[in-house]
């Protein structure tokens, strides 16, 4: 019995690396061993499904707590938001004016979807478990989608002009996907709170229920990530690159983001609103985003670097790290296979 408690006990203070660790371990299973390549390929569009079902459940259950009067603008809200805008048009400035093209262009893209990319959704759950304000989290989350929703279908057909895609179109997209991760939570919640006080009251008694909830649904997404790794179109090389650079960016972010809160008593929301961001943009991939697999596959390194950055932000050892989502699958072909793991053996002989 105690056994088990210090595994549970470990377990819950180290749910971001575990989450991380279990998806990947659970991807190259079904990727490696060609016995249960059916079997993964069955449980594809299971998990497919199961994502967006437990970010909706994270985010219910978050709202359930939420004190509705106290969503409002305020300052800090407004200078993050500016930081990112300015960011963005330097960035977009750097890659019209050389004229990028090829690999640079798509590092380019990499550190230009780091920047663009709207606070996650998630990010109310883990403001909440380090004392951060939740409803002040809560109501930059919607202003952080509604400007990557601006700003999306502006930036990426500059950049691919081959993208069939008008701004309407791409702004419409991008609210859909807001609507049905955050807007219907939320409503639901509202609901439930005002109509069956009694309901709400039980399912907020349950402790840290919506941050294990969340870790459920990094699992896949960290097998996502090892899937779209092993799908990188390009060299293993370059491939670490992009990762540096997000992990870098991850904490240039950080930094900035506590630097603003700061001047306002917020510290830890302003972090998280900078650092803790949404990689999905999955509504885009086919359209502006030809490498986005390349991209999220850089998600893994920057959520280590959340983890690192928050052990500042709290007393316990917990890890808290969130970045939606793309959806799963375990097919992997066998050349895939062999090319990664040759490139690795030659890192490594190197």
């Amino acid at each position: 019995m105690e056994k088990e408690n210090r595994i549970l006990q470990f377990v819950k203070n180290w749910t971001l690396p575990v989450s991380i660790f279990t998806g990947i371990a659970a991807y190259l299973v079904f990727a490696l061993i060609p016995a249960l390549d059916a079997a993964g390929t069955a449980m594809a569009p299971f998990f497919d499904a199961m994502l967006p079902v437990f970010m909706f459940c994270v985010l219910f259950v978050t709202f359930c707590k939420v004190d509705y009067r106290k969503l409002r603008p305020v300052w800090w809200h407004l200078w993050v938001s500016v930081f990112q805008v300015l960011t963005i048009a330097l960035v977009m400035a750097f890659i019209m004016g050389l004229h990028l093209s090829g690999l640079p262009l798509v590092l380019a893209e990499a550190v230009l979807t780091c920047i663009i990319a709207p606070c996650a959704s998630a990010a109310p759950v883990v403001t909440q478990k380090i004392g951060g304000d939740l409803e002040q989290m809560t109501t930059f989350t919607f202003l952080s989608n509604f400007i990557t929703a601006l700003l999306v279908p502006v930036c990426f057909p500059l950049i691919d002009k081959a993208a069939d895609m008008t701004f309407l179109t791409a702004f419409a997209a991008i609210l859909n996907r807001v609507f049905s991760v955050l807007v219907m939570p939320m409503v639901l919640a509202y609901i439930v709170k005002h109509a069956t006080p009694g309901l709400c009251r039980r399912i907020t008694e349950v402790k840290d229920l919506s941050y294990y909830l969340w870790g459920c649904s990094l699992l896949i997404v960290s097998g996502t990530t090892m899937k779209n790794i092993f799908h990188a179109s390009c060299s293993l090389s370059f491939l670490l690159l992009i990762a540096f650079a997000s992990l870098m960016l991850c904490f240039v972010q950080f930094a900035v983001g506590r630097y603003i809160g700061r001047h306002f008593g917020q510290t830890e929301n302003a972090g998280q609103a900078m650092g803790a961001e949404e990689y999905g943009l999955r509504h885009l991939d086919s359209q502006h985003l030809p490498d986005a697999a390349l991209l999220r596959g850089t998600r893994l390194l920057h959520s280590l670097a959340e983890h690192h950055q928050q052990h500042r932000d709290m007393d316990l050892p917990q890890a808290e790290c969130f970045a939606l989502t793309p959806t799963t699958s375990f097919d992997l072909p066998c050349h895939r296979q062999e090319r990664f793991l040759t490139q690795v053996v030659g890192t490594f002989r190197k």
